[in-house]
C-alpha cells in the first residue's frame, strides 16, 4: 500500500487534490476458470488479488475523501467487474475482490451523499488486450 499512498502523494504534489477517482486497479491472478475447484486458489494468491482490486481502490478513496467533503463536491467511480455479480471467468478470487467494491461503493454513496460526492461503478466484461 505504500504504492497508493505515494501515487496520491504525487498527484497531490504536481495536480492539486483530485476532485474526480477513477479507482482502475485490476489484477486477474490465475485464471481457474468456472469449472475450476476452489482449491486451486492459494489463500496468499486470494489476498495477493484482493490487496491489489479492493485495497488499492479502499486506501485511494479513504485518502480523497477528506478534500472532497471539504469542498462539497466529489466523483468516485470503482472500476468492477461483470464478474462482480456472475462469478465471472478467472476466479473466485477475482469475482469476490471486484464484489467488495460494490459494498464499498455502497457504503461510500450513502455515507457521502450528503456532502456532494457520488460514489459509482462501471462493471465490463473480461478485456483482453
Amino acid at each position: 500500500m505504500h504504492d497508493v499512498r505515494r501515487l496520491h502523494r504525487e498527484v497531490v504534489q504536481a495536480m492539486g487534490h483530485p476532485d474526480i477517482l477513477f479507482n482502475n486497479a485490476g489484477k486477474m491472478g490465475s485464471v481457474t476458470g468456472p469449472t475450476g475447484d476452489i482449491e486451486n486458489v492459494d489463500v496468499e494468491e486470494f489476498e495477493a488479488i484482493w490487496k491489489v482490486n479492493a485495497g488499492s481502490s479502499f486506501l485511494l478513496t479513504q485518502l480523497c475523501i477528506p478534500h472532497m467533503v471539504e469542498e462539497q463536491f466529489g466523483r468516485i467511480v470503482f472500476c468492477s467487474s461483470v464478474a462482480a455479480g456472475t462469478g465471472g471467468v478467472i476466479g473466485p478470487h477475482y469475482a469476490s475482490s471486484k464484489s467488495a467494491l460494490h459494498g464499498l461503493l455502497h457504503w461510500v454513496a450513502n455515507r457521502y451523499a450528503k456532502d456532494g460526492i457520488t460514489c459509482n461503478a462501471v462493471a465490463p466484461a473480461l478485456i483482453i488486450g
